[in-house]
């Protein structure tokens, strides 16, 4: 499998606008989304636990943990041409 992605990659290229641009989406729906996600965590740890503190850490902890690993699988899949359309070439947005 490793082989079959390795030709998906798109290694050594110059960043385009539209990768920039991807680049930016991605920090803020992982921003974004690790809001909410932090609010529900923090919600069902005092639910368990009745102590608001300990919730506060753990929703916090729990979203700078999930941050970092959302916005790397989004950067390893921005990566991956796998049913990725190509844009027609002189294609201005």
């Amino acid at each position: 499998m490793k082989a079959h992605l390795s030709r998906h990659l798109r290694k050594d290229r110059k960043q385009t606008w539209t990768e920039s641009h991807d680049h930016k989406r991605s920090v803020m729906k992982a921003i974004t989304w690790r809001a909410v996600a932090t609010l529900i965590t923090y919600v069902v740890s005092y639910l368990l636990t009745g102590e608001v503190v300990l919730s506060m850490a753990i929703g916090f902890g729990d979203a700078i943990v999930k941050l970092i690993a959302y916005y790397s699988h989004e950067r390893i899949w921005s990566r991956i041409d796998i049913r990725r359309k190509k844009a027609k070439e002189g294609y201005v947005i």
